[in-house]
């Protein structure tokens, strides 16, 4: 192969990989001032938050910043509840679509600022968000939810909802904090 060849093909490779790069650090800094950056929770902290949370089949969990789906999906698989997860960055929503594609849940998601969200019909609501958004939405989730909703925030408490936290679950990293209206 002529090195000509070999030399165009590094370029392009290098082209795609910055503009890659670029495209993703967009996003992140979207993501970053909508609320929460992109962060993923590892497999194993969704299993343990999972198993501290009753759940049935058929009931509403929404995912407020979900990322690429990976909470919606595992509850969906372990409990079979029906989920829609809402972010703002278009590139995690486009990953949680094609990911939620393999797996047969009844599982939507979109791309949509969570200040903007319908809480009312959520059985439960998750979410992993700064405190600063979390104070935003703190009175809507004590108002404008089922009188049953359980409310998850990982790291973060939310201090509206002070009177209905039911449990803190201690990990290394985090901790995640359940409420639950009764």
């Amino acid at each position: 192969m002529p090195i000509e060849v070999i030399s165009l093909t590094a370029a392009a490779l290098l082209l795609l990989i910055l503009i890659s790069t670029s495209v993703y650090t967009i996003f992140l800094i979207i993501s970053w001032f909508a609320g929460a950056p992109y962060v993923p929770t590892k497999k194993k902290d969704i299993e343990k938050l999972l198993s501290h949370v009753k759940m049935k089949k058929g009931e509403l969990m929404i995912d407020l910043g979900c990322g690429d789906g990976r909470i919606l999906r595992a509850a969906a698989a372990k409990y079979g509840v029906r989920g829609i997860g809402y972010d703002v960055n278009a590139l995690v929503i486009h990953f949680a679509k094609i990911r939620g594609r393999f797996q047969n849940h009844p599982l939507t998601f979109e791309r949509k600022d969570i200040r903007e969200i319908d809480y009312s019909q959520a059985d439960i609501i998750y979410l992993y968000l700064f405190p600063k958004i979390i104070l935003e939405l703190q009175e809507r989730f004590d108002t404008n939810t089922k009188k049953s909703v359980t409310i998850i925030s990982h790291a973060f408490k939310i201090p509206l909802l002070e009177k209905m936290l039911v449990e803190t679950i201690d990990d290394k990293s985090f901790k995640t904090y359940v409420y639950k209206r009764e």
